[in-house]
């Protein structure tokens, strides 16, 4: 049960950080969007190149290199939103069994934080 005077811990994972343009506008409408509707949003976003996502989204960043730091960001997280356009497609195989050995590669690095939102039985959207 979620208090209300308290922030909302929120992570965002897509394909940010690498000055995607489309990708970056649909970040920029999402944190927008949270920053008008949700009460004290506490926002930490999966980034690619996470100082440049601090910068232009004045946000909290970590890089999808950093598994340790994402496990403990979903695992006390509010919600998890994974979006972006460019996340949705893929064209190489999947090894499944190598899931969590390389999580800043392909894919498997936006599978990832959705993942670990289940593991943890925490809320997870996908957006755009």
């Amino acid at each position: 049960m979620m208090v209300a005077d308290r922030p909302r811990k929120i992570i965002i994972s897509g394909y940010y950080g690498e000055s995607n343009l489309g990708d970056e506008a649909i970040l920029a409408v999402l944190l927008e969007w949270l920053r008008r509707n949700v009460n004290q949003p506490e926002i930490t976003v999966v980034s690619l190149n996470p100082e440049l996502t601090r910068q232009e989204h004045k946000v909290n960043a970590v890089g999808y290199d950093n598994l340790y730091e994402i496990d403990e960001l979903v695992r006390n997280a509010d919600l998890v939103i994974n979006g972006g356009g460019g996340v949705f497609h893929e064209y190489n195989e999947i090894d499944i069994p190598k899931l969590f050995d390389d999580p800043s590669s392909g894919i498997i690095s936006y599978a990832v934080t959705p993942i670990l939102a289940a593991i943890y039985d925490v809320p997870c959207m996908l957006f755009a």
